[in-house]
């Protein structure tokens, strides 16, 4: 089931958009026999440094860089969805 409320995506990926990218998804829902078309927004929130990670083990970094870890496990738990 499709949640139908507004999904918002702030992951750069190889630079595949630049500061905002807009799609029109259409998927097929066969429960209604209908086609539900959404649009698609990614946007740039924030560019973050996964060297923060090596320099916190190294103790370069007093605080752990929180930002940087949600946002790794975010790209590694969709990729496990894709599988």
């Amino acid at each position: 089931m499709i949640a139908k409320r507004k999904r918002h995506c702030f992951i750069k990926f190889l630079g595949v958009f630049s500061a905002q990218f807009e799609k029109e998804v259409t998927v097929f829902n066969h429960e209604k026999n209908e086609n539900k078309t959404w649009k698609v927004t990614l946007q740039e929130a924030n560019v973050l440094d996964p060297a923060r990670i090596a320099a916190f083990i190294k103790g370069q970094e007093a605080e752990l860089p929180r930002d940087v870890l949600q946002a790794l496990d975010v790209a590694l738990r969709s990729q496990l969805t894709l599988r």
